[in-house]
């Protein structure tokens, strides 16, 4: 049976699991969820947004690469404050969906919704209408945020610092990382050489070695629980 969070049999159990108000609506994403998400939702109502993201889970996918076993080993390592920290999209609840026979089908990750918009929407629209000079604005803020959190997390990389796991609020000039299933595993490339690649930062106008020069310089929960479908 598929996952719907707003069926008479789980709606009520589930927003009382992630602590929301029983008047919230459940606003789905639309559009392409990524890697292996089946479903992502706005849960809002009585206080902050929300985001659920209901991802499938797969007993042949090596443990580093299970979400929530990393954000559960993430917690462990780096204690309550991650869940607190302004700058990355830290999950504060993780559920394990068990189907018949309680076998593990998914896991249901909440987080707080970031503020901003994704990079990749915002680079192209800065150059569609010609802000062209906004940009190494924002790349600046986006070394200096990325700085602080390799420091803040022991030299810990983000994995997946492309532009669509990276926001950007136009009013309060916020950097925050989201995604953060992959932090701390072993790739071929830093986050600094990963963001590099982005077509705009490759172009002659803007100058990446200011970008890494100021990045250079600048200064889940303990477990996871069950929900039964």
């Amino acid at each position: 049976m598929a996952f719907d969070p707003v069926s008479p049999s789980l709606r009520e159990r589930l927003l009382t699991a992630i602590g929301a108000s029983l008047h919230s609506t459940f606003e789905p994403l639309q559009g392409f969820h990524g890697g292996r998400n089946e479903g992502i939702w706005f849960v809002k109502g009585g206080g902050e947004t929300l985001v659920v993201k209901l991802v499938k889970f797969d007993p042949s996918t090596p443990s580093q690469l299970v979400e929530e076993q990393m954000f559960r080993k993430l917690f462990q390592e780096l204690g309550p404050s991650i869940t607190e920290d302004p700058n990355v999209a830290f999950p504060v609840k993780v559920f394990r969906l068990l189907g018949p026979n309680n076998v593990r089908e998914h896991d249901l990750i909440v987080m707080k919704k970031a503020p901003g918009k994704s990079l990749s929407y915002v680079i192209p629209e800065k150059w569609r209408t010609g802000c062209k000079a906004d940009l190494m604005h924002i790349f600046r803020n986006v070394g200096k945020c990325m700085a602080n959190f390799h420091r803040r997390y022991g030299g810990r990389q983000h994995n997946d610092a492309g532009v669509q796991n990276i926001l950007w609020d136009e009013e309060t000039e916020h950097v925050t990382f989201i995604d953060l299933g992959c932090v701390g595993n072993k790739t071929d490339k830093t986050d600094v050489e990963l963001f590099s690649q982005v077509p705009a930062c490759k172009c002659n106008e803007f100058r990446v070695s200011e970008f890494l020069g100021i990045y250079e310089n600048a200064h889940p929960p303990r477990e996871s629980q069950t929900i039964t479908k």
